[in-house]
This record gives C-alpha cells, sequence and structure tokens, in this order.
C-alpha cells in the first residue's frame, strides 16, 4: 500500500517522474504551503517579476489607501488593492481600489476621457463636434 507522504492516508496514485506521492490535490497543496511554496511564496515571486516590487513595498503603499479615494477598505476578488501601473511602460503609479481601478480601466487610462468625465460631472457642456 502506498501512503500519502503529508496526511499518511492510503493513496493508489504512483508519482510521475521524482514527483512525491500525495492522496489528493489538496495534501499536495497543504505539504507545498507547509514547506513555503504555497500561495505567500507565490505572491512574493510575482510581485517582484511583474512589478519589481517587494510585498513590504506593496505593504506600504496599502497603508497609505487608494491613490484616488484614500480607502483602505479593500473590496474585490481577493480583499486586496489592485497595483496600478501605465500599461505601456509597466512603471507602477500606486495601489487602487476596486472601484476606483474599474473606474480608469472602462475610462481606457486616458487623461482626456478622464478630463471629459470631470467636465461632464462639473456640469460643463462638452462640445464634441470636430
Amino acid at each position: 500500500m502506498i501512503r500519502c507522504e503529508f496526511c499518511g492516508g492510503p493513496t493508489s496514485r504512483q508519482p510521475k517522474g521524482r514527483g512525491k506521492r500525495f492522496c489528493s490535490r489538496l495534501c499536495k497543496e497543504q505539504a507545498r504551503y507547509a514547506a513555503g511554496r504555497g500561495r505567500i511564496a507565490a505572491r512574493k515571486h510575482y510581485l517582484k517579476s511583474r512589478y519589481g516590487l517587494t510585498p513590504e513595498q506593496v505593504a506600504e503603499m496599502e497603508t497609505r489607501g487608494c491613490a484616488i479615494c484614500g480607502t483602505t477598505e479593500w473590496m474585490g476578488r481577493h480583499q486586496r488593492p489592485h497595483i496600478d501601473h501605465d500599461h505601456e511602460t509597466g512603471e507602477v503609479r500606486g495601489v487602487l481600489c476596486h472601484n476606483c481601478n474599474l473606474a480608469i480601466g472602462h475610462l481606457k487610462d486616458d487623461p482626456e476621457l478622464v478630463a471629459r468625465a470631470l467636465a461632464y460631472l462639473r456640469g460643463d457642456l462638452i462640445d464634441l463636434t470636430p
């Protein structure tokens, strides 16, 4: 009988290559997490490779709140702020809450559209004729 290397339960799974034997994906993920290769390590790698930031730098930006509205009440799928960056240069601008990130995303990160939206909200008439 082959035993799971995490929980010790029975398993019929054979390792592929040099892989370890686990009775389920859950045991495999828990073993990865226990070994320090779980979500925290993955997030650290993602932040460094994508944005050139450390988790400490992101945490410091989080304490300042959303760069637009200032909230520290993070909403959205992961309950953490979005790292806002220029899609052309990759330069990090700050962190945004879910709603502000959606707003500037819908305005296509276009300063002209943002200015027109501001004028509209202030009640200014906008002439769209060329």
